[in-house]
């Protein structure tokens, strides 16, 4: 008797399938998790966006439209240097 050492090519063929199969169900589930993950993020920005909106708007004179509402922050840089 001779002993082989390795795999046959049934074998490899086999483990090459399953491997297909995985990846079919592995790869729609992982771009769904993506896709989640993206919407989260946006909806994370825009609750933070909302709630800088809002403390400049409740800021002493405050209104988010106003070209003014850094001014003095403005000053304050351009005196300081």
């Amino acid at each position: 008797m001779t002993i082989s050492k390795g795999f046959t090519l049934i074998e490899v063929v086999i483990v090459i399938a399953i491997i297909g199969m995985l990846s079919v169900v592995a790869i729609p589930v992982y771009k769904s998790h993506l896709e989640k993950a993206r919407i989260a993020q946006t909806n994370s920005a825009i609750e933070k966006n909302t709630v800088e909106e809002t403390s400049l708007e409740e800021a002493p004179g405050g209104d988010a439209t106003d070209d003014n509402v850094f001014a003095e922050n403005d000053d304050a840089i351009a005196t300081s240097a």
